[in-house]
């Protein structure tokens, strides 16, 4: 059962993987389309936001989806379909098009994370789940870290139409995949759960689960700023160079992998020595999100133009260690 785990684990890893990848392809590609298409930056931003709109919906529904349909199906599904929807993209030919193909892309993404979620919680023990979610968030930030490079290459080489079929291609052959490997090695575990609806419904607005809400969206908002907007801050706001722009993202994301699976490992620890009780994530919670805190003031108020690229890697990793961290 273990070498099927870890077959079932790999398959999720890299399919969610591709879902980021896959979601991030169009900020990615925005300023070779805005050239080839003749697209202003307002026309961009409301390219982008509309995809974030169609993931924020979906994405808000994912759990209980999961909780009804089998997270096995979810996730191959949501697979399918963000390749359907990447590829339609590049038969659009004005604005409304793009934006309503952006839209349904990232619709077809939001199922994914909650299919993870649940499916994970379905195969490891409750003292396990947070070092595996961890080790499962670090997907993200891999797709975050090769990402920019992996698409500079395909844009470069074949524009941007041609790389959007090939990653969309290879994301609906990766669905297969992952369908055939769930069918095969579930064995049946992986199955939609069945749980009362009353309780269900008290459980959503629970206080729990609304300081969750709360810390998570907070979080998300730096997280958004800085990975949309940190390195034209430090470009334009500071006067740093592009190399050194790049560098702070990718130093980000280093965090995160490391922060995403210390903080998994460590409450799983604290747990199983205070008998199950999850109180220990929440103090871990708040400890990293003051630890984002604190690095993302020292990175305002601290860089300069004639700050070291050392200097500012330095706390793009806190940020990167205490958001990713706190996330998981």
């Amino acid at each position: 059962m273990e070498r099927n785990f870890l077959l079932i684990f790999s398959t999720m890893f890299i399919g969610y993987t591709n879902v980021v990848y896959d979601r991030q392809s169009i900020p990615y590609a925005a300023p070779v389309i805005a050239k080839t298409e003749n697209l202003q930056n307002s026309h961009l931003g409301f390219i982008i936001s509309s995809q974030h709109l169609g993931y924020m919906i979906v994405k808000a529904f994912s759990g209980p989806i999961a909780d009804l349909v089998a997270p096995t199906i979810l996730l191959s599904a949501s697979l399918f379909f963000t390749g359907v929807t990447l590829a339609s993209f590049t038969v659009a030919s004005s604005v409304l098009l793009f934006a309503v193909s952006s839209f349904l892309c990232g619709f077809a993404q939001g199922p994914a994370w909650g299919a993870c979620a649940v499916l994970l919680k379905q195969l490891v023990k409750p003292e396990q789940f947070a070092t595996w979610w961890g080790v499962l968030s670090v997907s993200s930030n891999i797709a975050g870290t090769i990402g920019p490079f992996l698409s500079a290459y395909l844009l470069e080489a074949y524009g941007w139409r041609a790389a959007f079929l090939t990653v969309s291609t290879t994301t609906m052959a990766f669905s297969g995949f992952a369908f055939v490997v769930f069918k095969l090695f579930t064995y049946g575990d992986a199955k939609a759960t069945d749980k009362g609806s009353t309780r269900q419904f008290r459980d959503v607005f629970s206080p729990q689960l609304g300081l969750v809400f709360l810390s998570y969206t907070l979080v998300s908002l730096v997280r958004g700023a800085c990975s949309d907007w940190g390195q034209m801050y430090l470009v334009q706001s500071k006067q740093q160079p592009i190399l050194v722009a790049s560098s702070f993202s990718s130093s980000q994301e280093i965090g995160g992998i490391i922060g995403s699976i210390a903080a998994g490992y460590v409450a799983d620890l604290m747990i199983s020595k205070n008998s199950g009780n999850v109180k220990p994530r929440y103090a871990i919670s708040l400890f990293l999100t003051v630890l984002q805190t604190f690095g993302l003031l020292a990175f305002i108020f601290s860089v300069t133009a004639q700050s070291s690229q050392l200097w500012i890697n330095l706390w793009a990793f806190m940020i990167g260690f205490g958001m990713y961290g706190a996330i998981t």
